[in-house]
């Protein structure tokens, strides 16, 4: 018999604590980190007494006084069997093998300086060979009662669903096992009874992709979809492996822009679950209906599918003659008002004892019942048409709030997201105020006004949005302002205080902004640059890398507003370029809206020099400050980004700080690396005018033709990512920035090399747009254009140089010049005096010698001064701000600091008036030392 540890197996089990549950207490809840449900070994009527914690696996049935630690202990209670035999099942119901599940010390010594490696990996499609190997039998479970097999578009076999008729507790159940063919890490491959991870496949693919054309339908387990392909024989009837537990876990784009239609089971977990999947699917484009179950009968049974339809004689004349009646399907309408009656006109509602407990919502507005001064019903008229769209949490379960959408007087659609806090203040007063800002009208009076607070507390709706206040990327979903691209596990719904930060907006076909716009960037280094950097901002979360910005500078009229709105194109029209005009907090919010995307600031100049560093540091961080609550907490939800950002101005950044008597750091450098504008061609940013008699001629054309077509790039850049295996793509990315950096010499800095990588990123995502038939560039031109421009930024810079030594070693050599006779006492005699006839030192830092050189050429004399520097002196003035340490080193490298015959800086020397005991002083020859100007010697370190 296998041999398992019951603590591995239990703590395994808790990686896939949802399955586990799913299967052995269905239909649960969770409540925060609690997992409530009915206790499947008796017949309770109500949850609450049974519970499991999903962190811990640890559980309690307070009805029974029984409790336990673990999920093996769980099942070993509700199979009526010990913790032994609950190991097994547990470990067969996970598809653990025995070395995986075997006591720790048992396991096979792992190889010196080789880690663990994962499991068992699901191999999609099943080899055809491998197809005969498969069991026929599950190990406990004995012969399946019902076999369904998943095939893709092509038929090959993917994964099987079988069914099993146990006895659980003394009762009958089913129990569904999952069976794929897998790989693990040494290359073993064998069939398991597990899930597909994530991207699970849907069944009846196989029918989908011999029936391109027709309507889908969906509906809950395997079982339904094939009754229902029977009953609606015109749809492609399929379904989803794990049920309503595992929607986020399939993968729907296989659907993308089809005509769907939901079959929810008939109770309240089926009818939400397929609200969520229809939530989803609109999300693909697709257009979606529900059935209305209504339309089936009064006797359709509570949770009844589509299998349920011969017993209670619902036959496909019927399913026809409902279709054409247009009684069958109910379109899906995002954001409807839940009703009792399916028409979305009623909401229910609390209310005082007595009263009619509904509100009414249709096209003239939200309506009470009431009583007439007659004693006959009358409606009151509350407001204009408010439809409750969704309820509303952040990613953590907390901040809820609830989404409400309507017209205001000039007819533009409002939304706004109601915090549930501000329906607590008295009155609700904060959300009138805020609604009627918003252009709602309502009836004047308070019995109104009291209603209409009373309508958003008690409004009830199924629909989830996950709260989130960052565009871009959540999960394997790119957030837009105007929709979601990709499958998110939930909806998402995008929160801001000014909901129109972020301007991607379409205007024109791909075709046209790629013959218009692009095809003029073609040639030109600097525009295939910044168009590029448009599409390598949603690339950087695949990588980990952090936020990058790209600054032209170069003289005015060069056409650098011209490269921005150009990049800005790829997302949307001339109102997608912003100015550095903007406080660091303004900008906070702003960068969340650009998250995983694009950012374009015009102008630096326009931006404080005594906040403009910081403010590069803040969008380099990806992240906004930590702000306090009303009780001196942190307060949650802080701004976050991740995001390319391209700036312009006359003046680099460290010009910029200048003016407020700042300097510029190396990370800031690093976080806004300044490229020249000016393309080396004497034609600005150009390089090649594609017939057009100027640069000026050219750079009319393309603001013209951006402002025309704009916003398709970027949807077409993002659904390719959606389709691609995004895994394999951050290996590609990963190798082409190695590629990128072979060329660097071996002194380059690690700041060169951290910028490096950034320039590959643009170059890659150039590439990719090209391959991808989005810009129609010839390939190579992008990355090619990447070179140039980091070749430039390093020419600007002075070198590959570490910059942060550079400026050490600049600070030194103008202090030497600056105060060089003024806080250095001249010494020029052969003893140990003084000039008496000098200048006195009123801040002596110490002495200077100035010796002549013996060998200098007739008529050519020269000399040189020699600095004897107290080290106290050294470090409290000379290298105020700076790392003395550093300092000595980097003096001692260039050969401007002598070192004794022990290598120590500081020699013994007898210097003026200090008597017979020589003092330790730091010996340095300002003029070795290597300075921004000395391009000779800088440019032996350039890129090749």
């Amino acid at each position: 018999m296998a041999r398992f540890d019951i603590k591995r197996v239990a703590d395994l089990a808790l990686d896939r604590v949802e399955d586990v549950l799913a299967h052995w207490a269905p239909d649960g809840s969770y409540q925060g980190a609690e997992y409530v449900a009915l206790n499947p070994a008796r017949s309770d009527s109500s949850k609450g007494s049974f519970s499991v914690n999903r962190n811990t696996g640890a559980w309690a049935d307070f009805a029974a006084d029984e409790k336990g630690g673990d999920l093996v202990s769980l099942v070993a209670y509700l199979e009526g069997v010990n913790n032994g035999e609950a190991a097994q099942r547990l470990a067969a119901f996970l598809g653990l093998s025995e070395s995986e599940a075997m006591p720790a010390h048992q396991k096979p010594a792992r190889k010196p300086g080789k880690a663990a490696r994962g499991g068992w990996e699901v191999v999609l499609p099943v080899p055809a060979e491998a197809e005969k190997a498969c069991p026929a039998r599950h190990p406990h479970n004995g012969a399946p009662s019902a076999v369904w097999e998943y095939r893709d578009q092509a038929g090959a076999l993917l994964m099987k669903v079988l069914r099993f008729d146990v006895q659980k507790a003394g009762k009958r159940a089913k129990d569904y096992r999952p069976l794929t063919y897998c790989r693990d890490s040494n290359g073993k491959h064998s069939w398991r009874w597990k899930q597909p991870e994530k991207d699970r496949p849907l069944y009846g693919l196989d029918r989908l992709g011999a029936r391109i054309d027709a309507p889908v339908l969906l509906s809950e387990g395997e079982k339904a979809a094939d009754a229902a392909a029977a009953l609606l024989p015109d749809y492609v009837c399929m379904s989803w492996p794990g049920g309503s537990k595992a929607l986020g876990k399939a993968d729907f784009k296989p659907l993308r822009g089809r005509q769907v239609a939901l079959w929810p089971d008939n109770d309240e977990a089926g009818t939400g679950c397929m609200q969520k999947l229809a939530a989803m699917l609109h999300g693909l484009g697709c257009a979606v209906s529900l059935v209305r179950l209504q339309a089936l009968g009064d006797s359709w049974p509570v949770k009844g599918d589509a299998a349920d339809a011969e017993a209670h004689g619902l036959t496909a004349e019927r399913l026809a003659a409902l279709l054409v009646a247009g009684e069958l399907l109910e379109p899906y309408a995002p954001g409807a008002a839940e009703s009792s009656n399916g028409s979305g006109q009623q909401c229910a509602a609390g209310g005082e004892p007595g009263e009619q407990n509904r509100f009414i919502v249709n096209d003239r507005g939200v309506f009470f019942p009431v009583q007439g001064g007659d004693g006959e019903p009358s409606l009151m008229r509350i407001c204009d048409r408010l439809d409750v769209l969704a309820l509303t949490r952040d990613p953590q379960g907390r901040n809820w709030g609830t989404l409400v959408r309507f017209v205001d007087p000039d007819g533009i659609v409002k939304e706004w997201n109601i915090p549930s806090e501000y329906l607590a203040t008295e009155g609700g007063a904060e959300v009138l105020k805020q609604l009627f800002s918003m252009g709602l009208r309502a009836e004047a009076g308070q019995q109104p006004r009291r209603r209409l607070i009373q309508y958003l507390q008690t409004a009830k709706t199924r629909d989830r949005y996950v709260l989130v206040n960052k565009l871009g990327w959540h999960g394997r979903a790119y957030l837009l302002p105007n929709g979601t691209l990709g499958t998110p596990t939930e909806p998402l719904y995008f929160y801001s205080a000014s909901p129109d930060l972020n301007k991607i907006k379409i205007r024109g076909e791909l075709e046209q902004w790629r013959e218009n716009v692009a095809a003029c960037c073609a040639h030109n280094t600097r525009l295939l640059f910044a168009v590029s950097a448009a599409f390598a901002g949603p690339l950087l979360h695949l990588i980990g890398m952090e936020t990058t910005g790209f600054h032209f500078f170069g003289d005015s009229s060069q056409g650098k507003t011209t490269l921005l709105k150009v990049a800005a194109s790829v997302y949307g029209g001339p109102d997608f370029v912003r100015t550095w005009r903007s406080t660091d907090n303004a900008l906070e919010s702003i960068a969340a809206a650009h998250s995983d995307g694009l950012l374009i600031l015009d102008e630096i100049s326009q931006c404080d020099p005594r906040i403009v560093g910081d403010i590069a540091y803040m969008l380099g961080n990806g992240a906004g400050k930590a702000r306090a609550n009303d009780r001196g907490g942190v307060r949650g939800n802080a701004f976050e980004w991740r995001l390319v950002f391209l700036s312009t101005g006359e003046r680099t950044l460290d010009q910029q700080m200048a003016e407020a008597g700042k300097k510029a750091k190396a990370g800031q450098e690093v976080r806004l690396l300044a490229v020249p504008s000016d393309a080396g061609s004497g034609i600005g940013i150009f390089n090649e005018l594609h017939t057009y008699a100027g640069g000026a001629a050219l750079s009319r054309h393309l603001v013209e033709q951006a402002s025309s077509y704009h916003g398709a790039p970027l949807n077409a850049f993002i659904e390719k990512l959606c389709a691609s295996n995004q895994e394999k793509l951050a290996g590609r990315i990963r190798l082409e920035l190695v590629n990128f950096a072979v060329d660097l010499t071996d002194d380059a800095s690690g700041q060169v090399r951290r910028a490096a990588e950034k320039f590959a990123l643009v170059g890659f995502a150039g590439e990719m747009a090209s391959k991808a038939g989005i810009t129609g560039w010839p390939k190579g031109m992008a990355m090619n254009a990447a070179r140039a421009c980091f070749k430039a930024w390093v020419s600007a810079r002075g070198g590959v140089g570490n910059l942060e030594d550079q400026q050490t070693l600049t600070a030194l050599r103008l202090f030497f010049d600056l105060y060089g006779e003024s806080q250095f006492t001249r010494w020029d005699r052969e003893d140990a005096t003084a000039d008496d006839h000098t200048v006195r030192t009123l801040k002596r830092c110490g002495y200077r010698k100035t010796l002549q050189d013996s060998n200098a050429l007739e008529g050519s004399p020269c000399s040189e001064t020699i600095y004897y520097v107290y080290p106290a002196a050294f470090k409290a003035e000379i290298c105020k701000g700076l790392n003395d340490r550093k300092a000595k080193q980097l003096l001692a490298d260039c050969g401007a600091l002598e070192r004794d015959n022990n290598g120590k800086f500081s020699i013994p020397t007898r210097l003026p008036n200090s008597g017979r005991n020589p003092e330790r002083v730091l010996i340095i020859r300002p003029h070795m030392i290597p300075v921004d100007g000395d391009g000779e010697q800088l440019e032996e370190k350039q890129v090749a």
